[in-house]
């Protein structure tokens, strides 16, 4: 029981004495770096396009309007619908 105690102690004092916080504590997450550019598509590239260009280098991607070209987006007209 005091070697728990003991090493409770020791453990509280080790975290006592860090006084810097690491990168983006208690900040929103990714606020630690730099915002990252993103590209804004209209048309939708082909799969090995789409694979080549931005998911094998990790790039973001926004392809505007790309919703309406699905057949079931003309289903979406009303909130009763979704419901």
């Amino acid at each position: 029981m005091f070697a728990l105690l003991g090493i409770c102690i020791f453990a509280t004092t080790l975290s006592l004495g860090q006084s810097e916080d690491p990168p983006g504590h208690m900040q929103p997450i990714g606020s630690h770096q730099a915002p990252l550019p993103i590209d804004e598509v209209i048309t939708l590239p082909d799969p090995i396009e789409f694979y080549d260009e931005y998911v094998q280098p990790s790039k973001p991607v926004l392809f505007k309007g790309a919703a309406k070209k699905f057949p079931s987006f003309a289903l979406w007209k009303d909130d009763e619908y979704l419901r």
